[in-house]
């Protein structure tokens, strides 16, 4: 996973969703579509881009009455497991999505200057490979193990650069 950081904001012009994949395939946040903004199903389409790429959305919605222990107890079997969180930043309760890693905030994609405090809604977004016989060493996204876009079949992971 590496740091992208959201470049537009706003309840529908924000980018929060696309930066929090670039951060978990590591890749340019320009070569992700804006989803939010230019579809109504912004998830669907995100899953539509996704699928070219090999990796499927996994929806995965705790209910709010049942203790957080069972959340706890999902993500310790899921070790390693970056995923996308939703939740709201406060103050103004906004709908934001942030990086997590077993359960937990790694990165929240908003600047540190614009930080707020995020409260998570128990609602996450977890990636899943579509056909793993196409999954071969690094090449293409590859989630849990080696991630990143390698530049060609065999290259490495596109270096830290942009954003």
């Amino acid at each position: 996973m590496r740091r992208v950081f959201q470049t537009s904001f706003g309840r529908l012009e924000g980018n929060c969703f696309p930066a929090c994949l670039a951060s978990i395939l590591e890749i340019p946040l320009a070569s992700i579509p804006h989803f939010c903004r230019d579809h109504k199903d912004h998830v669907a389409a995100a899953a539509e881009w996704l699928s070219g790429h090999n990796i499927t959305l996994v929806h995965v919605q705790f209910d709010k009455k049942n203790p957080e222990s069972i959340e706890d107890e999902f993500f310790a079997k899921q070790k390693g497991l970056h995923h996308i969180m939703c939740g709201h930043t406060y103050p103004g309760g906004l709908g934001h999505v942030v990086v997590g890693l077993d359960g937990k905030i790694v990165h929240d994609p908003l600047p540190m200057e614009l930080q707020k405090t995020f409260k998570p809604d128990r609602e996450h977004y977890l990636f899943a490979v579509l056909d793993p016989s196409k999954v071969v060493g690094c090449g293409g996204f590859i989630i849990n193990g080696c991630q990143g876009q390698a530049a060609k079949e065999g290259g490495d992971a596109i270096a830290d650069t942009d954003e």
